[in-house]
């Protein structure tokens, strides 16, 4: 998994193989308990509670075992959203517009539609519009057009919508007044609220206003676009909306916020409100980027020097100044301390070539294209690396020169083993960890003999300990002393010698060799299992 991801406790349940392949993934809901991935193949999976049939994947059970959103795959995802239930919309590469889950006022945007929930992904019709954006507040939701234009959905109890009507809109409806004769560029949805940035660089908003979040110096609720106090000197690139409050960015790198500010998340030094944009003066560097979220009271923000500094409501602390943040990234702020730990922004691992060396050699094993000696089990290639194989095993460097014939031979056929346990064996070398059923786990534990590998030894013990019962335990202490893992050992004589009255009657302990009997013995009577 690339080191990105890593921070997203939904996201540790995907399988290695699947995880190494991930190209984008959303982490959602009220608790961070969802995940949508899309992987190299183009293929998307679901994952997490499926509340309201969430996942997309045609029910309402959850999983952690990742499945297909077959409607999604190959379509690609040019971009997420979610509001709350949760709700999902997803924008195609093609400009295509699907949503599914919780159909709270109308958020399914098809007015045949008044269930209370979509089970599967649904395409949304609008008009032939080419859709380039969408966003989502906690109940309303909105769809930006490559001519700028700007349609909206769902509840519209506080104007959030911004078409007036005060009542759930059930299909997209565009919104005009002030936008008009203009061309938005960008779109942001808080709780109850939208903001939207023009081409020309100014701020519109529109809803809900009882924390100032319109950024138009009152708390007046606004049915329709407005637009917001801020200088027409200053030209804003990029708008983001928390909870009940705002940021904004300008072209040359200014930063501003507004509204709700109880946890500082404004930034300015204090918690009082503020109903109009005001620059964050307390970094003395340009800004770069931002970052907030509907459901969160948190912001964060990241310099033209990349330092990432967070501020508001940051693991139940209030912070009402920019605090610089030990992270590597904006996205990384919202995992470690965002509450709910969600993403408010779809995230994209970085190429290979970011990753960390331990994850690259992982990612390298069984891999064709780089690998420069193959093994042949049972008819089935395994791909390695010579050289890994020379640094991980000692055992390796005296096999490559003589019995494989290092500089005459690139296959090389294993007949003593089976396809399962020889991976596995290779694979350690490559990740350090050992994951087999138990038969398999004490054929690696017979591999690690012949091959000499003590570390190895130890982590088919670690393995072995996890299924030892007293109907197998005599079996187990038989195969540790077979092949000398003395930890192992040790154990399975504690094990035995606690329940020896049962295990003393099992098929296993009836096994045993004589001279494994008279140790077990000598070994029980040292540990007082004979006293009366």
């Amino acid at each position: 998994m690339h080191s990105t991801l890593k921070s997203w406790p939904i996201l540790r349940f995907l399988p290695p193989d699947l995880a190494d392949e991930v190209v984008q993934a959303l982490v959602f809901g009220e608790t961070g308990n969802e995940a949508l991935v899309a992987i190299a193949s183009g293929n998307v999976y679901a994952l997490g509670f499926n509340n309201n049939g969430c996942l997309g994947i045609g029910n309402t059970s959850s999983t952690y075992e990742p499945r297909k959103v077959d409607v999604l795959c190959q379509k690609g995802l040019a971009d997420i959203a979610y509001g709350s239930g949760p709700s999902i919309l997803v924008l195609t590469d093609n400009g295509d517009l699907y949503v599914w889950g919780y159909n709270s006022f109308g958020a399914l945007g098809c007015d045949t539609s008044r269930a209370k929930r979509q089970l599967a992904p649904t395409l949304v019709s609008l008009s032939n519009k080419k859709v380039v954006q969408v966003a989502c507040g906690s109940d309303h939701y909105f769809a930006l057009t490559a001519d700028g234009e700007v349609y909206g959905w769902g509840s519209d109890d506080y104007y959030q919508v911004g078409v007036a009507r005060g009542h759930a809109v059930y299909s997209p409806t565009r919104v005009t007044g002030l936008l008009e004769s203009r061309k938005v560029v960008y779109i942001s949805c808080g709780q109850y609220f939208t903001v939207v940035v023009t081409e020309e660089g100014e701020l519109y908003s529109w809803g809900y206003n009882y924390d100032g979040q319109l950024g138009i110096g009152s708390t007046d609720m606004q049915s329709v676009p407005v637009k917001v106090q801020i200088s027409s000197s200053i030209f804003i690139k990029k708008v983001l909306c928390g909870n009940a409050h705002v940021l904004a960015i300008s072209d040359v790198g200014d930063l501003y916020s507004w509204g709700e500010n109880s946890y500082g998340q404004i930034g300015i030094g204090t918690t009082a409100q503020i109903s109009v944009p005001t620059q964050i003066t307390a970094v003395d560097e340009r800004w770069k980027d931002i970052a907030a979220h509907h459901l969160n009271n948190m912001s964060a923000a990241e310099t033209i020097t990349g330092k990432i500094f967070m501020w508001g409501r940051c693991c139940s602390l209030t912070l009402s100044s920019p605090f610089q943040a030990t992270v590597e990234s904006l996205d990384e702020v919202f995992a470690c301390f965002g509450m709910p730990q969600v993403m408010f922004r779809p995230v994209k691992p970085g190429a290979k070539a970011n990753l960390t060396v331990k994850e690259s050699v992982r990612k390298s094993f069984d891999d064709k294209k780089t690998a420069d000696l193959t093994f042949v089990v049972g008819g089935e290639p395994i791909y390695a690396h010579r050289t890994i194989l020379k640094i991980r095993c000692e055992y390796f460097p005296s096999l490559l020169r003589t019995h494989w014939r290092e500089n005459s031979k690139s296959e090389i056929e294993i007949t003593d083993f089976t396809y399962t346990v020889f991976k596995a064996f290779l694979q350690f070398f490559y990740t350090d960890e050992v994951d087999l059923p138990l038969k398999d786990a004490i054929g690696l534990l017979s591999l690690a003999k012949v091959y000499d590998d003590e570390r190895l030894k130890r982590k088919c013990g670690v393995l072995i300990k996890q299924y030892i019962t007293v109907e197998n335990s005599a079996m187990l202490l038989g195969a540790s002393l077979e092949y000398n893992a003395k930890d192992l050992e040790e154990f399975c004589f504690q094990f035995i010698t606690s329940h020896l009255t049962s295990v003393s009657q099992t098929k296993s302990f009836k096994e045993l060799d004589a001279e494994t009997v008279k140790i077990l013995v000598i070994e029980a009577g040292k540990a007082g299992a004979f006293k009366t």
